[in-house]
């Protein structure tokens, strides 16, 4: 009985122990070694845009991340995502594009593998652009189909993909003022909306106690 005391105390002194050490450094160590596999990770793909917010940018071919994965990103001479090897098409009359945000874009794989590169590979006559970016909004969808129409560029059709993400961007991140975009004072509170219980706890953890978070969440996704 004693010994199964003293393992227990063992383990709650580890424990509590890990845990101050966590809450002292644990940031500090995921920052500087943990995270060590995005040093390959470029995150220079997007800039800023006076019209319709962000935007890619022109002719970027590299090697992006999104969480454990890795993909190429290239965009063409339009700043359009694009397949690396069409990456320098510089066309501006298009038969058919796309709107949409991350999921259009979209993130986390390559474009070829995404909706819009299978549908590109099987009408090998039509030409298609992919106009998403990840955190667009139907006020950034008509800020910037006007104003590549007031640039010369031409669509015959366009299918924008809308979600409901797009409720909370268009309410709390960005407002149109005379056909361009600004962001709302709300901004920086885009994406803490309306939280559960679980989110918060998560954020919490992510924020004091990083490495138990990292310990919880690669257990949970090997089991």
């Amino acid at each position: 009985m004693k010994n199964n005391l003293s393992i227990i105390k063992i383990f709650v002194i580890t424990f509590l122990v890990f845990i101050l050490l966590d809450f002292l450094t644990g940031n500090y160590i995921y920052n500087k070694f943990v995270r060590s596999d995005f040093i390959d990770v470029d995150t220079s793909f997007g800039e800023r845009d006076n019209i319709y917010d962000h935007k890619f940018k022109k002719n970027n071919n590299s090697i992006v991340g999104w969480g454990k994965f890795r993909y190429n990103l290239c965009t063409d001479s339009n700043g359009f995502r694009n397949s690396c090897k069409n990456q320098f098409s510089s066309l501006k009359e298009f038969d058919l594009a796309f709107l949409g945000d991350s999921f259009t874009e979209p993130v986390g794989i390559n474009f070829e593998n995404s909706f819009v590169g299978i549908i590109s590979s099987h009408m090998k006559e039509k030409r298609i652009a992919n106009l998403a970016v990840t955190s667009y909004s139907p006020s950034i969808h008509f800020a910037k189909i006007n104003f590549l129409l007031s640039k010369g560029y031409k669509f015959k059709e366009i299918i924008t993909f809308i979600d409901l993400s797009d409720i909370v961007d268009d309410t709390v991140c960005y407002k149109l003022n005379k056909h361009i975009i600004e962001r709302r004072n709300s901004y920086s509170d885009c994406y803490k909306q309306d939280l559960n219980l679980q989110d918060k706890i998560s954020d919490f953890f992510k924020e004091r106690l990083r490495l138990s978070y990292e310990f919880y969440r690669l257990t949970k996704a090997k089991l």
